[in-house]
């Protein structure tokens, strides 16, 4: 209906349902409002992220329904907000497409993502001596955001996506958060858009929109509480467990069917940029994790790349590795499997279109 935005505006003072007026919204006027409201939410809460002016963020529309990704880009806060953008965003929402931000795979800072919170958690984590930097009500009473960790030790923190998903694991570990999203540059959402999942709709057939909660900006530290140090610890014991299991991985896949075929040397001759590069373009098509190791494992055996050099890149990019933990070496050795079986003779060193 054209009554009113599909946006659930009455859970903030500030904005009310448009059921009310006397004329109904035009779609070019409906629109408006919705790009005007987004690029507000948005502003605050990229301000209470503390992103920087040529800082990068992972912007992502995904249409869980049809499992597509309708957009997925890299974009400075300038960019993000222009209106073209935005309209973008504002479009592909209408049509399905939840929208997700995210730092970048390299980024280094303290933010800490969390999913998945009662209200309920959010006030004992907050009397147990944490701060906020952003909240968002993602649907009706659940929460995700980000902390933000100023300080490790006494010093500034910078932290890798691998020692944020360490704390991210840790607050899991302590608290009913979802465990499922603790991996490195987890995308949450952004703050102004409606949650398109099919079981999100309300009762009176609106959409909930993601609300911006809490955008203070706040950080914390060591020294905030004795629960703060207490997670932290964990994560470095999180992260020192990561390293262990890494030091002792198997050189070799002893589960995977031995090839009768000798390859030959590999064809790709910087195996990084390779997989970096198609793995950003197969996250276009589909966001099925499992889905786009399989694709590199395959397209790597197709041109001979050493099971070694695979494995070496899966611990490297994938974040469904990481959130396995210590299941990480099945996971590999099942994709691997999966991926060599999957390879015809006619395959055999041709790259597929993709």
């Amino acid at each position: 209906t054209k009554t009113g935005l599909l946006c659930y505006y009455n859970m903030q003072e500030e904005y009310a349902m448009l059921d009310d007026v006397s004329e109904p919204l035009s779609e070019k006027e409906y629109i408006r409002e919705r790009i005007v409201y987004a690029q507000e939410e948005m502003r605050k809460q990229l301000e209470a992220m503390q992103v920087g002016e040529h800082e990068k963020m992972t912007v992502m529309a995904h249409n869980k329904m049809t499992n597509r990704v309708g957009l997925r880009e890299e974009l400075t806060p300038k960019e993000l907000l222009s209106e073209e953008k935005v309209s973008k965003l504002v479009q592909l929402n209408k049509e399905g497409h939840n929208v997700f931000i995210g730092f970048g795979k390299e980024t280094k800072n303290g933010y800490v993502f969390f999913d998945d919170a009662k209200r309920e958690t959010i006030e004992q984590m907050k009397k147990d001596g944490f701060s906020f930097a952003t909240v968002i009500e993602s649907s009706p009473g659940n929460f995700q955001g980000w902390i933000r960790v100023d300080q490790r030790d006494g010093r500034k923190w910078e932290g890798t996506p691998e020692s944020r998903s360490a704390v991210s694991k840790a607050l899991a570990e302590a608290y009913p958060l979802d465990t499922g999203s603790t991996g490195k540059n987890h995308l949450g959402r952004l703050a102004g858009f409606d949650n398109m999942k099919p079981n999100r709709v309300l009762s009176d057939g609106t959409r909930f929109c993601a609300l911006l909660e809490e955008s203070h900006g706040h950080g914390v530290s060591a020294n905030s509480s004795p629960k703060v140090q207490e997670i932290l610890v964990r994560a470095n014991h999180i992260m020192e467990e990561k390293k262990a299991q890494t030091m002792h991985k198997p050189m070799h896949i002893a589960s995977r069917p031995r090839r009768e075929e000798v390859y030959e040397a590999s064809t790709i001759k910087d195996l990084d940029s390779w997989w970096s590069t198609t793995q950003k373009s197969l996250e276009t098509k589909t966001s099925d994790r499992s889905s786009i190791d399989f694709t590199l494992c395959k397209l790597a055996l197709m041109h001979q790349v050493p099971e070694g050099r695979i494995i070496d890149m899966l611990e490297k990019y994938s974040d469904k590795v990481r959130e396995k933990g210590k299941y990480a070496n099945n996971y590999i050795a099942t994709t691997l499997n999966n991926a060599g079986r999957g390879i015809t003779p006619a395959e055999k060193g041709k790259e597929r279109s993709m």
